[in-house]
């Protein structure tokens, strides 16, 4: 546990030869291989990348394979794995896993249980609005940047992961307690603006951009910010709203 993953070109080629590639390495001895394929694969399920359409059409299998895997597996990191695979790029049913619950590893029961009993979407309703319907200390959570994705943890264990997918859409999974509420959805909305800058004024995120070209969430008052000096603000990324 703890050894750095990766994957390369090699791997994008198994996923690229169909299923049965997939399969044979999946159902293999060689664990690390397993691991560098499943993140590979990750890529491709991801809608965020744009190429999960080249697995579309096994798609269905893929899903029953991990499913088999997390109940034949006793590698923890690959049952692991194919749970996040599952988790973000998965829905209901999960019929195998459902049937066998009681064979799962007792070290990811919780985990299988929250897979087969999320919260329903309708809980909250649709996530873009979730904060426009939350007081203003509710929204005073904790908000990190990292890997161009924007993790709003709420005081009520609510996680909202926000990633832009292009110049006008966005991609948006929550989860409450661990469960997951709603897995990547595509909104067409300026979430971004929304979530870093609320339109009260009092709650202002802003990102500062660092000598390493990354950023760094800094929580302002809109009314302190205004009265930065130009150069001061230049130091300060903020979210615009686009035209539609």
């Amino acid at each position: 546990m703890g050894k750095l993953i990766a994957y390369t070109e090699q791997e994008r080629e198994t996923v690229r030869s169909g299923f049965a590639a997939v399969k044979t390495v999946l159902t293999g001895s060689d664990n690390g291989q397993k691991r560098s394929l499943l993140l590979c694969l990750d890529w491709f399920m991801d809608p965020y990348y744009g190429h999960s359409g080249e697995i579309a059409g096994w798609r269905s299998e893929l899903k029953d394979l991990l499913q088999n895997l997390i109940l034949w597996e006793t590698d923890p990191d690959v049952i692991e794995d194919c749970l996040q695979l599952l988790s973000d790029y998965e829905w209901l049913p999960f019929a195998i896993l459902q049937e066998h619950t009681g064979e799962v590893d007792p070290r990811f029961q919780t985990a299988v249980r929250c897979l087969l009993n999320p919260i329903e979407p309708t809980v909250f309703h649709q996530t873009d609005m979730l904060y426009q319907r939350m007081s203003e200390s509710d929204l005073r959570g904790t908000v990190r940047y990292a890997d161009h994705e924007i993790l709003w943890q709420f005081s009520e264990d609510i996680l909202i992961r926000i990633r832009k997918q292009n110049d006008h859409g966005f991609l948006i999974r929550t989860c409450y307690h661990d469960r997951l509420i709603q897995k990547w959805t595509a909104v067409d909305e300026d979430i971004w603006t929304d979530v870093t800058e609320i339109q009260s004024g009092i709650i202002f995120f802003a990102f500062r951009q660092s000598l390493f070209h990354d950023s760094i969430p800094v929580q302002l008052d809109r009314r302190e910010y205004e009265k930065f000096p130009a150069k001061e603000k230049e130091k300060y990324i903020i979210p615009q709203h686009e035209s539609k």
